[in-house]
């Protein structure tokens, strides 16, 4: 049997973002996120902002950003309180403890899965990431087969810009 490498693993992952310190880190930054949505939320329902199409279509870019953020944030609390929840339940040894074990390891793999999504999200971005494109592509020497590539490569550059 492989070995996964050591830092890839969901348990590596999981002690690496768990120290207390890290963990306040994020819960901050978690709070910042929450807070700069439920702003851009009143923009949103402000009825000035339809006059200026500026600046409307930078609060609904933000807003769009962080309406996903704010969604894998709620999500991530939902999993925190089903976990706490069977841990007690668990701990308890009431009637439904086996299944609250069952779904215990479940509940944590998708715990770490949004955190560790959450945590790209937050990563730090490319200021080119947002920017526009012109891509050139000219058939070269070689007739037909040559125009016939650069029409496939051309198309398969199109699809991959639609669905991005």
């Amino acid at each position: 049997m492989r070995k996964k490498p050591a830092g890839r693993t969901a348990e590596a992952f999981s002690e690496r973002f768990s120290s207390p310190s890290c963990r306040h880190h994020m819960l901050k930054q978690y709070e910042k996120i929450r807070e700069k949505f439920l702003e851009l939320q009143k923009q949103m329902e402000d009825p000035k902002l339809v006059s200026d199409l500026a600046r409307l279509k930078a609060v609904s870019q933000d807003f769009k950003e962080y309406e996903d953020l704010n969604q894998k944030l709620s999500r991530l609390e939902a999993v925190e309180k089903s976990l706490a929840d069977n841990e007690k339940l668990i701990k308890d040894g009431s009637e439904l403890a086996t299944l609250a074990q069952e779904e215990l390891p479940s509940l944590r793999a998708e715990f770490i899965e949004i955190e560790k999504a959450l945590n790209e999200t937050l990563r730090p971005q490319d200021p080119m990431d947002k920017k526009n494109v012109i891509v050139e592509i000219r058939a070269g020497t070689g007739g037909d087969e040559a125009a016939i590539f650069a029409a496939d490569l051309s198309r398969m550059y199109m699809r991959f810009a639609e669905k991005k």
